[in-house]
């Protein structure tokens, strides 16, 4: 029999879907002897499901804007983690800066010095896998990422943004609460650090295409101008040439008289 989804209900009384598989087991002679059922609980694949679908939804909407695309990539993100605050936060030098972010509590510093906060410490790692922290309140980061006190935070899910060759930022999601974190919304966090990593690159590309344009066209009119300026130079030596001509055919012609 193929696997059939249904819906099923729990002791609250909320629905949930799960997967049936249902077969035969027969004797020596094929005669059915029993009837097997499988029922799997698919809650988080079909949530995956449904998160993969925003996400693809997203990406397909992408215009030519670098920037307008990392708008989106922040706003599906918040869409999908709705009870988290989202960071997208970029390496700066000493600084840890935060380039757009969603639920972002008051008072919230968005540059700050970027040793001891949680999301340098992924992008110092040099890892491409997301990271995955619990119980931030007894770790080594309530003395020295500052957010962990002021903000109570419990769990922190962080995914590098990597921009060529070199990992220079975060997408990542805290919470006051004890989260559950599970490889499906790992997988999902992943993609869109990626998609973002992928957009700066972009970003860069078309920065440096417009300044490589720009100092091109400056090249191009200080030519014309030298260009002018030369042709005029050379003018005004054949006249100058013409007029010494002249006046020395008149010198020896009078001194011929």
């Amino acid at each position: 029999m193929k696997p059939i989804e249904i819906q099923h209900v729990r002791k609250d009384g909320a629905p949930f879907p799960t997967l049936l598989s249902a077969g035969v087991v027969t004797d020596s002679e094929g005669n059915p002897q029993l009837l097997t059922a499988t029922i799997v609980d698919i809650t988080n694949l079909k949530a995956m499901e449904d998160m993969l679908r925003e996400v693809n939804h997203c990406l397909l909407g992408f215009g030519t804007d670098p920037d307008k695309n990392i708008t989106q990539l922040i706003k599906t993100t918040s869409s999908l983690f709705r009870d988290g605050c989202i960071l997208y936060n970029r390496e700066e030098g000493d600084f840890l800066c935060t380039v757009a972010g969603y639920n972002i509590p008051r008072g919230f510093k968005r540059k700050d010095k970027k040793l001891g906060h949680l999301c340098y410490h992924v992008i110092a790692r040099r890892h491409d896998a997301p990271l995955v922290l619990h119980n931030l309140d007894a770790s080594p980061f309530v003395l020295s990422d500052p957010n962990v006190t002021k903000y109570h935070l419990k769990t922190y899910l962080g995914s590098p943004v990597k921009i060529g060759d070199a990992i220079r930022g975060t997408l990542c999601i805290v919470y006051d609460h004890h989260k559950i974190i599970n490889e499906h919304t790992l997988h999902i966090l992943s993609i869109l650090s990626r998609a973002l990593g992928i957009e700066e690159e972009r970003k860069e590309a078309l920065n440096s295409l417009t300044h490589h344009q720009t100092m091109l066209q400056i090249s191009e009119r200080n030519l014309k101008e030298f260009s002018r300026k030369m042709l005029s130079l050379i003018e005004k030596e054949k006249r100058e040439i013409s007029q010494n001509l002249h006046d020395e055919l008149g010198s020896l012609t009078i001194a011929l008289s």
